[in-house]
């Protein structure tokens, strides 16, 4: 899970200085700083949303297989549901974090050389 998490704050860290421009530009034409957030945030969510879809069928298909096959006379198998809910919030946590720091910083800086 740490490494997936550094991974993911690195990948957020790489698209929003990307965006540095597009953000700056938004910021002197008087957006918000939420807004600004709202609009990165909106990006990952739609991916978070997706891979969601396509993993919820595996925590089931774990449980019969190792029910079945691994742990017959197991009183408790672990479920993995509540850490999609913790991934998304991670996600969430560092796509607004890295937004934030550059919609608080002096557009003039990113807009300098244009």
């Amino acid at each position: 899970m740490l490494i997936a998490t550094v991974g993911l704050l690195s990948l957020v860290a790489l698209s929003v200085r990307q965006r540095t421009k597009e953000i700056g530009i938004r910021k002197v034409l008087g957006s918000s700083s939420w807004g600004i957030i709202l609009l990165m945030a909106k990006d990952y969510a739609k991916l978070l949303a997706g891979a969601n879809l396509i993993a919820w069928p595996a925590p089931d298909t774990h449980r019969e297989v190792a029910g079945q096959f691994c742990l017959p006379h197991s009183a408790a198998v672990v479920g993995i549901s509540c850490g999609r809910g913790v991934a998304a919030l991670i996600a969430l946590s560092a796509v607004s974090l890295q937004s934030l720091r550059t919609a608080l910083a002096n557009p003039v800086k990113s807009l300098r050389y244009e």
